[in-house]
């Protein structure tokens, strides 16, 4: 079997380069960095909605050879959508922004759709806003179908903590794994996107949820968090860079989620596969802290896990 590095796609959320959250019109000029470094080989970015840009990105990466994550993250929330409301007024509207994203995601040549949950509505309100969210995502799944090129978009769910920091509905991997399991009876392009730190801020065990969820794993974040002390400004989900000082999440931590996802054979597809393979860092450096750093740094997270990882 080829070595384990050689079969993973590490990439970036768009979060790495600061800048872009408040300058979206120049994203191609602020994420030449990383496409120039031939160790990194996907991104993250967000939604853009504007076809220029879209199509100078779409250019861009494809010269790059660099695979596309679109990620929706808090774009639906900043506007007040939720698709797992229980008003049905507010889940209609964010069903059809979520297909102007899923739009924009094809003019860019994007191969997968990151999505986030929304707040959690409470224990009375759970079994409603599964329902909810399972019918929300299999409309977009159906709406990805119909809009397919050469290629089906496929829609991968993030799940973050319920009770520590950002409380939203999903959640618990066992509850996002029935909430994707009731989309996929019908539609097949719906995963889970895992990430690291998540799951260990919410107590799971990140190489159990890994195989829990198994080819349900779409796609996969690296990434770090601070707990203690309380008082830090980073605390809680904040994606700090790693080795800064109160890290919760170091090589070791990374080594046994690569494994698990060895395990389940997430590396395994071929290397035109879209779907799989990629690790992706979110991280978002502080102000004293150049991003250029951070990515060399972040690749030397990646090797000696790997290298802990291959060691036994």
């Amino acid at each position: 079997m080829k070595p384990l590095l050689s079969r993973i796609v590490p990439g970036f959320t768009y979060h790495i380069f600061p800048k872009i959250a408040k300058n979206k019109a120049d994203i191609c000029e602020l994420l030449s960095p990383l496409v120039m470094d031939p160790h990194w080989g996907g991104v993250q970015i967000p939604p853009l909605l504007d076809a220029e840009v879209a199509r100078d990105l779409r250019s861009l990466m494809r010269l790059g050879g660099m695979k596309v994550v679109y990620g929706v993250g808090q774009s639906l929330a900043r506007a007040g959508l939720d698709l797992h409301s229980l008003d049905e007024s507010v889940r209609h509207a964010a069903v059809e922004k979520t297909k102007e994203y899923i739009d924009e995601a094809y003019l860019i040549g994007a191969r997968m759709m990151d999505l986030n949950p929304g707040k959690d509505p409470g224990p009375q309100q759970r079994a409603a806003a599964k329902h909810a969210a399972i019918d929300s995502l299999s409309r977009l799944c159906e709406y990805a179908r119909k809009k397919a090129t050469d290629y089906v978009l496929p829609l991968s769910m993030e799940n973050f903590d319920r009770e520590v920091d950002k409380k939203f509905y999903l959640g618990p991997t066992s509850e996002t794994i029935e909430v994707v399991a009731g989309v996929r009876k019908n539609e097949p392009n719906m995963g889970i996107t895992p990430d690291l730190a998540h799951l260990l801020i919410m107590g799971e065990d990140p190489a159990q949820a890994v195989r829990e969820a198994g080819d349900m794993v779409f796609h996969a974040h690296l990434a770090n968090f601070i707990i203690s002390p309380r008082e830090d400004p980073r605390w809680g989900d904040k994606h700090p860079p790693f080795w800064v000082e109160g890290s919760e999440v170091g090589p070791e931590h990374v080594a046994a989620y690569l494994s698990a996802l060895e395990e389940i054979g997430y590396f395994d597809s071929g290397p035109e596969e879209f779907r799989q393979r990629m690790v992706t860092f979110e991280i978002r450096p502080g102000e004293q802290e150049p991003p250029e750093v951070v990515v060399a740094g972040s690749m030397r997270v990646i090797q000696r896990a790997i290298a802990m990882s291959e060691a036994g």
